[in-house]
């Protein structure tokens, strides 16, 4: 992840809603009111093609990235990684 989106020594929060082959996701900082720092999903898990994208606060695309997630479970550990 680029450091103008988040700084390692911050508590975060990271919400994931899966779906039959994707799952959307948010990091949030920690405080009064909660952050949204970024947000974005992982689709086409269990296919292959399996993408990561992700965008910053203000929504711009960050970044997107091929991953080997053949299942949600391995998605979601790409994610908590």
């Amino acid at each position: 992840m680029k450091e103008s989106v988040m700084k390692s020594n911050q508590a975060t929060v990271l919400t994931m809603n899966g779906g039959s082959s994707s799952i959307k996701f948010a990091l949030y900082q920690t405080g009064q009111p909660l952050k949204r720092s970024l947000f974005g999903k992982v689709d086409r898990i269990g296919l292959s093609g399996t993408n990561l994208t992700f965008n910053g606060p203000a929504g711009k695309q960050e970044e997107s990235r091929n991953l080997d997630a053949p299942d949600h479970k391995s998605a979601a550990h790409s994610l908590i990684d």
